[in-house]
């Protein structure tokens, strides 16, 4: 209920904009919540911490080496 009302503040204030390839970013969101979801329902839970721990780890660690370089 909250993103139609939000939409509807941003529009009526004139600060309402859209990206250009929206409709690719909106799908791409769509197709990762169900890729996630049969991932986390064909891990238990406990297997499916450690892949999400792991990818936090490696997403850091990723950061931290962009930092250093950069």
């Amino acid at each position: 209920m909250r993103l139609p009302l939000s939409v509807a503040a941003l529009v009526m204030a004139g600060t309402w904009e859209t990206y250009e390839h929206w409709l690719p970013l909106a799908v791409a969101a769509l197709l990762g919540q169900a890729v996630g979801t049969r991932v986390f329902h064909a891990f238990g839970s406990s297997r499916y911490e450690r892949v999400v721990l792991a990818l936090l780890v490696t997403s850091a660690l990723v950061s931290v080496a962009a930092l250093a370089i950069g």
